[in-house]
């Protein structure tokens, strides 16, 4: 007698995963491992970005009053007080008429609004010659403009990118607390991946391709494993993996004859599932919550198990993570 299965639309199936699926536990994690991993909290900054209002040119900066009638016709001249390097401090006040040659980064001397960029110009004999106004503020960026002190720098729930590591890093952040990457097992089933009666080899396509769409949508995977249906050593394998996997991915095996071990493994347990989900390519799914793990039961024809990853197997570790 074929097992029961549930008769669902794809909105359907994909609710029953959401309703029964949560976020693996939190864990502290270095910022050098965080990359791809979720922000299990709200990370608030510690301190403001730019720590100091400074130059973000290579310049001259100045008053932007005293060039303010610059021009072609009737260029300006200031006198070089001296140089800022990055990691510097200007002592003291810069005087009217005077303009200060600074490096990006470099702390704004006070008594400057402004930079004028090294291309505008003319340093002969300690003064520079300006042909071009700069208005207040141009080429300077204030202290607190990227973030201020307080404010929210990652959001719980943001997957952490390269950019998101620099931020964390340039606000002294060493180590958050985030969901880890979920551990994913795949397991492709079928005897004909054995046989050495048929005419020409068949190659198992569905593992090397599942491991790519489960790397590409966030997950670890941590083993492939093949297997011929036997029924025996398919109860080892996920025994196996069973400790080890978050996710376990199994491809083929899942139809109504009596050879699709998948089924069976699932069909009598209470924590599982089979499913006739409405959709071509593909109709056949099981998914099973067992002691903290989850097993989702992909058709084993490589269209309808590309299909049916993307459509339930990136929603579980979204879920997980």
């Amino acid at each position: 007698m074929p097992p029961v299965r549930l008769d669902l639309s794809v909105e359907a199936a994909r609710g029953r995963l959401i309703d029964r699926m949560r976020p693996l536990p939190a864990e502290k994690t270095s910022l050098r491992d965080a990359r791809g991993l979720v922000a299990a909290a709200e990370i608030v900054a510690p301190i403001e970005l730019p720590r100091f209002t400074n130059s973000a040119m290579d310049g001259y900066a100045l008053r932007s009053a005293d060039i303010a009638d610059a021009s072609e016709e009737h260029p300006i001249r200031l006198a070089v007080a001296g140089t800022l390097e990055a990691g510097s401090a200007w002592l003291g006040s810069v005087a009217p008429r005077e303009a200060v040659r600074i490096s990006t980064g470099a702390a704004i001397p006070s008594g400057c609004d402004s930079v004028a960029p090294t291309e505008l110009v003319r340093e002969s004999n300690g003064e520079i010659s300006i042909q071009e106004a700069v208005e207040p503020g141009r080429h300077v960026r204030a202290r607190g403009e990227d973030i201020e002190a307080g404010a929210t720098a990652i959001g719980r729930g943001t997957r952490i990118r390269p950019q998101e590591i620099g931020l964390l890093a340039a606000l002294g952040i060493e180590s958050i607390r985030a969901i880890p990457l979920p551990a994913v097992s795949i397991v492709s089933l079928g005897p004909e991946l054995f046989s050495g009666a048929l005419p020409v080899p068949v190659y198992d396509a569905n593992a090397p391709m599942l491991a790519a769409q489960v790397e590409q949508a966030g997950g670890e995977v941590i083993s492939i494993e093949r297997c011929d249906g036997d029924l025996d050593e398919l109860f080892g394998i996920l025994d196996y993996l069973a400790d080890r996997s978050d996710l376990i991915v199994t491809s083929g095996g899942i139809s109504d004859s009596p050879a699709d071990t998948m089924a069976v493994v699932l069909e009598p347990h209470p924590n599982a599932e089979l499913w006739n989900v409405r959709l071509r390519p593909g109709k056949h799914f099981g998914v099973g919550y067992f002691e903290g793990h989850t097993i989702l039961s992909l058709p084993g024809n490589p269209i309808a198990a590309f299909v049916g990853f993307e459509l339930f197997g990136r929603l579980a570790i979204d879920l997980l993570s």
